[in-house]
């Protein structure tokens, strides 16, 4: 069901038809009387009636569902950021090769190696773009759950 506050016509249907600005700003179409949806918004997003009610149409507000859900993705994938860090980060002592030389001055001769180095690299790596397409997701999913300002 349309929404009886706006023009319901399409941008090329208005295009089409013609609108013309009232004394308080807002496009009202030719075809139906009513205001543009884009003009209301530029405006504030509050319609004003010629009797002086005012309209207010709220912004997209985030679905619990939605945030919850990016919430716990982001978390899910920031404890495999810290995972991957540890694995990559985490030196162990091995016996130094063969004519291993050292700097002159060190005082320290251990030798260390990074067995997960490469791992570790790549759950971080896999991690992020893990949090990047949650977010994304979210945001569509948002928009796509949103209840549009036309179907009110």
């Amino acid at each position: 069901m349309p929404n009886q506050n706006y023009c319901s016509h399409g941008l090329v249907q208005q295009v089409k038809l013609g609108f013309h600005t009232n004394e308080q700003g807002y496009q009202i179409c030719n075809g139906c009387g009513l205001p543009t949806f884009e003009s209301v918004q530029r405006a504030g997003g509050l319609l004003v009636h010629s009797d002086q009610t005012v309209v207010s149409e709220p912004g997209v507000i985030a679905s619990p569902r939605v945030v919850g859900s990016v919430l716990l993705g982001i978390a899910l994938a920031v404890v495999g950021v810290v995972v991957g860090l540890r694995m990559a980060l985490k030196a162990t002592v091995v016996p130094c090769p063969d004519g291993a030389s050292f700097p002159s001055g060190t005082t320290d001769l251990r030798c260390f190696a990074h067995h997960h180095a490469g791992d570790g690299t790549a759950i971080v790596v896999v991690s992020l773009m893990l949090a990047i397409l949650i977010i994304l997701a979210g945001v569509v999913a948002n928009a796509v759950l949103a209840d549009p300002p036309g179907r009110r």
